[in-house]
């Protein structure tokens, strides 16, 4: 039973990989180019090459810009952080850390603090910037700052001693040294920065896989990766430049992405919305079948069980819908109604598939949670009449396909032919239910 759970457990992984894959493929790219330019960055104009000290603050201050415009608070703070980072490599350590305050104190904090700012930003929920929490978070971000500045200038506001005492005392935390030296003599970045980094990335991984999570998460992984990147390469020209550059384009998509998500993708079920329908019908061609897909008594249902049990329900269905086959693409249209399109396909095509899909969902059956069963999971369980109760959900189909020797439909066949598949979802309601109807 455990090696089944296991191997269940790594398919589920597997496809979690694969829809995320192609997301996962432009901020590699762009790191990769990052790289690429360093690699020939000799090749470069002159022009180019001035270019460059502009770059980054110009990508962030629009990406900062960006976010703020889309309420996406994460993304606002992370580039922040990011722009902060690029300041001090560029201008008080643009040949490396070295051994003065700049580098032990001020790269080190910086090289430490990123990490955990960028990890714990990751589990933020959006907040309005002016909000209570906002405005909290942005006092977080200052209140490092005044920190490391107020211990760099030290002497300016202590006697001399207690001042180095202080830096000494920062610098020591920020090196301390777990390892042998060897493991951190390739790198300016100190063992705890290195340390974070490496934490910081499997939590976001495990985020990224274990949790529902959308473009966003995905730029601040690889744009944690990318400003590692940037840090390691300080003192060596323009390398941090093109990192940082990197990492803030890749959170600059990574909100439009996001942002197109939420308005094209439905939140509760994973699949495209109404909108995404709207525009998908628009791109049709000739041939094509359009299904409507209704849950059977889901307002009893939900009546009965819950809001959350129905939820679940529409999730349960969204499940077997994503699976659909023959080139088939899912929707929810709104409620408990769902649609498939099958671009170039007849209705003889589709069919075998729409009916995969009717049954797929028909023995998907699931348990709801009795009143009287614990909230917290048990040690041991036991299935017994008294604490579950499972459930069968079952569907209804309707679909049409366009007429095509009948010129008066169009140009707007396809809302005529999603109508005439409404009519038909409602004669499989008539005729029994559970059942596919043309």
């Amino acid at each position: 039973m455990s090696v089944a759970i296991g191997m269940n457990s790594l398919t589920a992984l597997n496809r979690t990989l694969l829809r995320k894959l192609p997301a996962l493929l432009t901020p590699l790219a762009l790191i990769a180019a990052a790289g690429l330019v360093w690699a020939n960055f000799n090749l470069l104009p002159t022009s180019a090459k001035i270019l460059l000290n502009y770059i980054p603050y110009l990508v962030l201050t629009a990406g900062i810009g960006l976010a703020v415009w889309f309420n996406r608070s994460r993304a606002v703070f992370f580039m922040i952080v990011l722009l902060i980072g690029q300041w001090v490599t560029a201008q008080l350590t643009p040949n490396g850390p070295g051994q003065g305050v700049n580098g032990q104190v001020v790269y080190a904090a910086l090289a430490v603090l990123l990490p955990i700012n960028v990890a714990i930003f990751a589990f933020f929920h959006e907040r309005g910037m002016s909000s209570e929490k906002g405005l909290a978070r942005f006092a977080v971000i200052a209140l490092q700052c005044l920190f490391v500045l107020a211990v760099a200038q030290a002497p300016l506001w202590m006697e001399a001693e207690t001042a180095k005492t202080v830096q000494g005392f920062v610098a020591d935390i920020t090196h301390t040294r777990l390892f042998p030296k060897d493991f951190d003599a390739w790198t300016y970045l100190p063992q705890p920065s290195m340390l974070l980094f490496g934490l910081a990335f499997i939590v976001l991984i495990g985020r990224l896989f274990w949790i529902d999570s959308g473009p966003l998460d995905i730029g601040i992984l690889f744009a944690l990766c990318s400003s590692a990147v940037a840090l390691h390469m300080v003192g060596s020209g323009y390398g941090n430049t093109l990192f940082f550059s990197a990492a803030g384009i890749i959170i600059t998509l990574s909100v439009i992405q996001d942002t197109h998500r939420m308005a094209f993708i439905d939140e509760l079920t994973g699949l495209p919305g109404r909108r995404a329908l709207e525009d998908a019908l628009l791109q049709l061609g000739d041939a094509y079948v359009i299904a409507m897909l209704d849950v059977d008594h889901f307002k009893k249902f939900n009546d009965t069980y819950g809001h959350d049990v129905g939820d679940q329900v529409l999730r349960m269905v969204a499940t077997q819908m994503m699976k659909v086959g023959g080139g088939g693409r899912s929707f929810r249209y709104g409620g408990e109604e769902f649609s498939v399109l099958f671009p170039g396909r007849s209705l003889d095509e589709a069919l075998p598939f729409l009916e995969e899909v009717r049954k797929g969902v028909e023995q998907d059956r699931f348990v709801i949670r009795g009143k009287d069963r614990p909230k917290d999971k048990p040690e041991t369980t036991k299935s017994t009449p008294g604490n579950q109760e499972t459930v069968s959900v079952t569907i209804s189909i309707g679909a049409a396909e366009p007429h095509l020797g009948d010129e008066t439909l169009a140009p707007g066949r396809p809302y005529d032919v999603l109508k005439d598949a409404d009519k038909a979802l409602y004669r499989a309601k008539d005729g029994g239910r559970n059942r596919v109807s043309v």
